[in-house]
């Protein structure tokens, strides 16, 4: 659960428990105006269920997950080659590329560096 939902429901449950204690102070013989204490009340407890109905749309915004699917459609014959390290000469594996910024991305584990995979014309 999140802060924000965390506090929203903190915050909900003072409100009503709040706006019960005015609700009840309002039936007690010695308040000064009845009326004054209902209202305060009524609108204490629609504030608890306001912030309820938030919390819980909260919730459900956080909870969506999104896949994203790259697909890449390349441009001529596509031969497999071993791939090599700029750097240090290291062989790399499909797990050292990651797509970063919508570019292939290659992280070397022997020397620790990374650099931007470039395609090189064919003519």
């Amino acid at each position: 659960m999140g802060a924000g939902r965390t506090i929203a429901y903190l915050l909900a449950g003072l409100s009503f428990i709040f706006g019960g204690l005015f609700i009840l102070g309002a039936f007690s013989p010695s308040s000064g105006s009845p009326i004054g204490w209902l209202l305060i009340g009524v609108i204490l407890v629609l504030i608890a269920f306001v912030l309820i109905w938030f919390a819980g749309r909260l919730g459900k915004k956080a909870a969506q997950e999104v896949n994203i699917v790259q697909k890449i459609d390349f441009s001529g014959d596509v031969q497999l080659e071993k791939l090599t390290c700029k750097s240090c000469g290291g062989a790399l594996t499909p797990e050292n590329i990651t797509m970063l910024a919508g570019a292939p991305v290659v992280h070397c584990p022997y020397c620790k560096t990374s650099y931007q995979l470039e395609e090189k014309p064919k003519w």
